[in-house]
C-alpha cells in the first residue's frame, strides 16, 4: 500500500451534522470568500436564535409587569372604596 498526500487542487469531503443532526456534506478545501460567506451565514444564524430568546424573555417581563400592574390598580380601587365607605359612615354619625 502506497500513502497519497492529497493535494491543495483536490477536495475531500467529509460527512457533518447539522443543526438538526441531518448529515450533510462539505467540502474541506473552500474558497476563502465561501469560508467567509458561511462562518457569516452561522454567526447570522446564531445571532437570530439568540434574538428569539431575547424577544422571549422580553415578552415574558412585560407580560408580569401587566400582571403586577393590573395588582396594583385593583388594590387601589379597593383602598379608594374603603376609604369612601368610611367617609359615608362619618358623615352619618
Amino acid at each position: 500500500m502506497q500513502d497519497n498526500p492529497i493535494t491543495g487542487a483536490e477536495t475531500k469531503t467529509a460527512s457533518a451534522a447539522d443543526i438538526n443532526g441531518t448529515a450533510e456534506q462539505q467540502t474541506q478545501t473552500a474558497s476563502p470568500d465561501e469560508a467567509r460567506r458561511q462562518a457569516m451565514q452561522r454567526a447570522e444564524e446564531m445571532v437570530d436564535r439568540l434574538g428569539e430568546r431575547v424577544g422571549h424573555y422580553v415578552s415574558l417581563l412585560g407580560h408580569n409587569i401587566l400582571k403586577w400592574a393590573a395588582r396594583a390598580r385593583e388594590e387601589a380601587e379597593d383602598i379608594w372604596a374603603e376609604a369612601q365607605a368610611i367617609r359615608q359612615r362619618n358623615r352619618k354619625d
